[in-house]
């Protein structure tokens, strides 16, 4: 049963990102599930700054700590960099500085210009 929870839980990420490195990234958020709900809660955030952005999901190391591994949600954008950084960090201060915690330094968002 939790087998299928999970695979169910995958999926819902697929529908909602973009995956880099698919195999790396399912395991990583099967190994970290309480990820998971928050995937679900920032995706739809990022979607009132950033409407019409693709986000993909990639297991990359923590610059921060050698050895150790978070995921990165890039959402990629055609903005201005201005425009952009200002919805960053209005993302930010209107629901991810809350949040961060929830992530145990394991997510983290940043924004891609094209």
């Amino acid at each position: 049963m939790i087998q299928t929870r999970t695979a169910d839980a995958a999926f819902s990420i697929e529908s909602l990102y973009s995956l880099k490195g698919k195999t790396a990234v399912i395991q990583f958020i099967d190994e970290q599930s309480f990820l998971i709900p928050l995937l679900v809660e920032a995706r739809e955030n990022i979607d009132i700054y950033f409407p019409t952005s693709e986000v993909s999901l990639e297991v990359i190391t923590d610059p921060e700590a050698e050895g150790d591994y978070q995921v990165l949600a890039s959402v990629s954008t055609n903005l201005t960099a201005e425009d952009a950084y200002r919805r960053l960090k209005e993302f930010d201060r209107a629901w991810w500085l809350d949040e961060l915690g929830r992530s145990q330094g394991l997510l983290c968002v940043s924004v891609k210009l094209q």
